[in-house]
Parts: C-alpha cells; sequence; structure tokens
C-alpha cells in the first residue's frame, strides 16, 4: 500500500483492480471523471492499482487450483471405486469432463502457467480427453445395444 497515496486514491485503485468502470468509480467517489483520469496517469497510482489486481488474481487462482485439485480427488475417488458400477464411473467422468468445460485456452493457460511440471499437467488433459472419448463411445454403444435390444422385442 502506498503512503504517498490520498484515501479517495487507495479507494479508487480498489475499485478499479475489482473491474469497475472508471465512470462508475468517479460517480461512487462523487469525484470528477477528469481527477480518476488525472490519477490514472500516475505512476504510483497505477502500481497501486496492480499490486491490488494481481493480489486478486492469485487469490483467486490459488482458490480455484485448490477447488479443481479437491474435484478431481473426489473424481478420481469413484472412477477407481471398484464397489462402484462402471456405468457410474463412465457417467461421472463425462459429467464432470463436460460440465468443467475444458477447453483448450483453459487448458493452455494451466500448462504455462505450470511450466516446471509441463508435461505432467499436459499428460493430465491428454489422458482426460482420451478417457471423455472413451466414455462417449461406450455410452454409445451401451445405448445403440439398448436400443437394438428394445427394437428386438
Amino acid at each position: 500500500m502506498s503512503i504517498n497515496l490520498k484515501e479517495n486514491q487507495l479507494i479508487a485503485a480498489e475499485l478499479l483492480s475489482t473491474g469497475m468502470s472508471a465512470k462508475n468509480v468517479s460517480d461512487t467517489l462523487n469525484i470528477r471523471p477528469e481527477t480518476l483520469s488525472r490519477w490514472r496517469l500516475q505512476k504510483e497510482f497505477i502500481d497501486e492499482v496492480n499490486n491490488k489486481t494481481e493480489s486478486k488474481c492469485s487469490y483467486l487462482e490459488k482458490r480455484f487450483l485448490k477447488l479443481y485439485h479437491l474435484s478431481l480427488s473426489v473424481v478420481e475417488d469413484v472412477l477407481t471405486n471398484d464397489e462402484v458400477s462402471p456405468n457410474v464411473r463412465a457417467n461421472t467422468a463425462m459429467k464432470y469432463i463436460t460440465n468443467l468445460g475444458v477447453d483448450d485456452t483453459i487448458k493452455n493457460k494451466i500448462v504455462v502457467k505450470a511450466e516446471a511440471n509441463h508435461d505432467s499437467v499436459k499428460k493430465v488433459f491428454d489422458l482426460i480427453d482420451e478417457l471423455y472419448a472413451k466414455c462417449r463411445k461406450e455410452a454409445r454403444e451401451e445405448f445403440s445395444s439398448v436400443e437394438t435390444k428394445n427394437e428386438a422385442d
């Protein structure tokens, strides 16, 4: 936190770091938009906004990764539990992956962020992709066999 910035500037930096628009910040603090524009040109103010933004992002990334790992553990427990039927395990895997919505953008961001574990992270996503494709294929085959059986009856 900067000791050279005034209280309103610190509040403005906090609000901007949350993604609030400059107009809304000006309205909230009851300051002129020109004043905020001047502040946004000052190195110390820019640094304060950047520090607050990075802090928020770091916190959110850590929480996301923690929840992600917990979710993976739960799914892994279901998928590796032999007492759980294969259909339930396949459905769990498909639902998890489908609802997670992992696309190449997310994969690339995680792989880039984890350069030290690049190969491991890439292998995990490749394995998830393979599992998803296999489960979809098996589900289609199972559905087709049920349809064929019903038509025969």
